[in-house]
């Protein structure tokens, strides 16, 4: 994949060596990322696959209003880098803890031989500053290599441009002048062309010439050009660099003196604060020696006074088991006095005698008039008996006489 030409395999650029080493981290690392991640494509393999929105081109280089959703990024994404650089890297969730995910990933890159002496897991944990850009930054430019992508160094055209140029910043009427001019050379120019036409027409103006002044009197202050500077520019920048040395060069003398007299004047005052100590100490000693044993009682008396709070504290503990003990006691004696005056289950014990002694008297009337049943029964059985062995030796008889 070429990026407008700037990119191609099998370059060698320092933009693309191996970040085994801590790089420095400026205003544009954050941009350099971005476009090492739309190479990567990440917009589609990360943004789209885990339902996040495309990183802005300063998310990074400072705190968002939601910490938790900022650090739960950058992990994601630093996950995703290590996946493509071809490193185990568990992927993280939004309750993962923070230390234990930063130490995660410093480990990993150590093991990928980058240098992570400088880098503390609280700084990653923020989810911004320097050492989450230098992370991410070297893990693009590891992926890159992996896949073989390279910058060209750019080709830049031949400068022929003076090295000064002159900025016109006076009064409108040399604006004027400077517009004047471009229009007679344009008119020039014109005049050039028309000159090698076999036909040339006049041309008569059909505007005022008093209406035409006073309107180009009007947008005249509109054309003025105001150039501001640049400091991006190395040469503007070069030059407001000097001057402000030349400024320092001018103030710094009289800034020396008056911080000389400053720093002398503090040191006098220092030095009167430390005999007015003294002094005031050798006045003191009596009433620190006294404040000090007036302390030393306090303390004691203290201490006396806690250990009697403690005391004070376990008997009254004591005092509340045995009132609450008490309450119990008389709650039951209470108890049991109202069961002995209570009379109603003696009348329900009466009241059960009646019954067993009215049941034992039907139970026995009954065993009477079964005995007396039985006793007949067993009477007329025996009656019944006799009669029977009776007729059988009647007829054993018959028959020991048949057989004689």
């Amino acid at each position: 994949m070429d990026d407008d030409g700037m990119m191609e395999n099998g370059q060698d650029d320092d933009r693309m060596r191996p970040s085994l080493v801590a790089l420095p981290v400026d205003d544009a690392t954050m941009e350099d990322i971005i476009d090492k991640l739309k190479i990567l494509e990440y917009e589609s393999e990360f943004c789209l696959r885990n339902s996040f929105r495309p990183i802005t081109h300063a998310y990074f280089t400072r705190p968002s209003p939601n910490p938790n959703e900022q650090f739960f990024v950058f992990t994601s994404l630093v996950a995703w880098l290590f996946q493509l650089a071809g490193e185990r890297f568990q992927a993280p969730t939004q309750f993962d803890e923070p230390n234990a995910s930063a130490t995660s990933i410093i480990s990993t890159l150590r093991s990928m031989g980058f240098n992570v002496k400088d880098i503390a897991p609280g700084k990653l944990r923020m989810g911004h500053g320097d050492a989450v850009l230098h992370v991410i930054n070297m893990l693009c430019d590891k992926v890159l290599q992996i896949r073989g992508f390279t910058f060209k160094t750019p080709e830049w055209a031949a400068d022929t441009y003076d090295d000064e140029l002159e900025v016109n910043d006076g009064p409108q009427d040399e604006v004027r002048e400077d517009v004047v001019s471009d229009l007679d050379e344009e008119e020039q120019m014109i005049d050039d062309i028309l000159a090698d036409e076999v036909v040339k027409e006049e041309i008569t103006p059909e505007a005022d010439p008093g209406e035409w002044a006073k309107e180009a009197q009007r947008v005249a202050p509109l054309l003025a050009i105001k150039r501001t500077n640049d400091f991006r520019d190395w040469r503007s920048h070069l030059a407001w660099t000097a001057s402000l040395l030349t400024t320092i060069d001018k103030v710094f003398p009289g800034v020396k003196v008056a911080l000389e007299g400053t720093i002398e004047n503090i040191m006098k005052a220092i030095e009167t604060i430390q005999k007015r100590e003294m002094a005031l100490m050798e006045q003191c000693t009596g009433k620190v020696e006294e404040f000090r044993a007036y302390k030393k009682d306090f303390n004691n008396v203290s201490d006396k006074y806690k250990a009697s709070t403690d005391g004070v504290g376990t008997l009254s503990n004591e005092l509340n088991q045995i009132t609450e003990l008490l309450e119990n006691l008389k709650s039951e004696i209470q108890h049991r006095e109202e069961l002995m005056q209570d009379t109603s289950s003696l009348g329900k014990i009466k009241d059960a005698m009646g019954k067993i002694k009215t049941e034992i008297n039907d139970m026995e009337l009954r065993i009477g008039v079964y005995q007396h049943r039985m006793m007949h029964y067993l009477l007329k059985n025996h009656s019944k008996t006799e009669g029977e062995a009776a007729e059988l030796n009647d007829v054993d008889s018959e028959e020991e006489d048949d057989w004689r």
